[in-house]
């Protein structure tokens, strides 16, 4: 049976599962060491299913068992919620080849063939639907080039009939963003509006004053915070380290959040007692009043309800799910810039 322990960082008891030499640290996401053992032991009979850690695994060439591996060794490691979105993407991959294609049977045709599959798909339902967006389609192609990636680094030879990834024909043009600035009107109508959810105020006035992706905003943990240097230091896309000066501006706006979590910098106040089903499957019952870290869906949903508050247009999610706050970055915008704060 697995054991579960509690962690200074994290509300919810952790557990360490071992299989087969190989150490899996999970979030039971309980707060009951009673729930928490249950759960992790459902834990472990799911890694013990999906892994398959046995020896013809660790060499198969099947795309199901080499997305195993990958997720082992790669997207597990992923920041934040990297990991989960990363296992999203690899799990389509699998469900579309099947688990028993060999990754080295996938020819250059096959991946024009994913490609026109995939840009059929559609976000929403009914009459408003609308195609998926060139990035998320070649979101798509990205990954499986990475797996490809993941066996030639172990020496794995491919075929003449391999994948070219260098060929544009894998590849959709993707657009770019035009962002448009808020007119004076609409710029006090978003200020506004924020008063409607002061405990998001904090996360969108750091965001405006740092212009920086709205990943390494409300991910941002106390740990990364480093008040002795000035400094805020940590690792944001592709694993490149995110380098932010508390200014005057910065340290007064973090510094009265000390005490509000624990791990994470930036919470929102709960505004009703009601249970969430999270990605991994699990529920967490909230308790009106109390605060809990954001999640890129919850964030998304509060934005959009000051934005309708304000009467501002609320803009189709691209292919990264971003939520911006009005900065002057057009790789964050969704559209809409205005000066920073601060």
């Amino acid at each position: 049976m697995p054991s579960v322990y509690k962690d200074k960082k994290s509300p919810y008891y952790q557990t360490d599962i071992w299989i087969n030499g190989n150490k899996f640290s999970r979030s039971t996401r309980k707060t009951s060491r009673r729930e928490a053992e249950a759960e992790a032991d459902r834990i472990e009979q799911r890694l013990r299913e999906d892994l398959k850690v046995d020896t013809a695994a660790e060499t198969s060439l099947r795309i199901d068992d080499v997305a195993l591996r990958y997720m082992k060794d790669v997207g597990d490691h992923h920041a934040g919620e990297g990991a989960s979105i990363t296992e999203g993407k690899v799990a389509r991959l699998v469900k579309y080849f099947g688990p028993d294609k060999l990754l080295t049977d996938i020819t250059h045709d096959d991946v024009v063939q994913l490609v026109n599959w995939r840009r059929k798909h559609k976000v929403g339902n009914g009459p408003n639907a609308r195609p998926i967006s060139p990035f998320t389609v070649n979101d798509t192609t990205e990954q499986l080039k990475k797996l490809f990636t993941y066996i030639k680094a172990r020496q794995v030879k491919l075929s003449d009939h391999a994948p070219n990834f260098g060929d544009d024909a894998l590849w959709l043009r993707e657009p770019k963003s035009r962002p448009r600035a808020l007119s004076p009107s609409e710029h006090t109508r978003l200020t506004e509006a924020v008063d409607i959810r002061p405990d998001a105020e904090p996360l969108i006035l750091f965001e405006r004053i740092t212009g920086k992706r709205k990943t390494e905003c409300f991910a941002l943990e106390w740990s990364h915070v480093k008040w002795d240097r000035g400094m805020i230091e940590r690792k944001g896309k592709g694993e490149a380290w995110v380098i932010i000066k508390i200014t005057p501006a910065i340290r007064a706006l973090l510094w009265p959040l000390r005490g509000h979590h624990e791990r994470f910098v930036f919470t929102y106040v709960a505004q009703r007692n009601m249970a969430v089903k999270r990605k991994d499957g699990t529920t967490e019952r909230l308790i009106k009043g109390k605060r809990y870290p954001y999640t890129k869906d919850g964030l998304r949903r509060i934005w959009n309800n000051i934005r309708e508050e304000a009467g501002l247009p609320i803009p189709a999610t691209t292919a990264s799910g971003c939520t911006t706050f009005g900065t002057t970055s057009p790789s964050t915008s969704c559209g809409i810039t205005q000066a920073p704060m601060g």
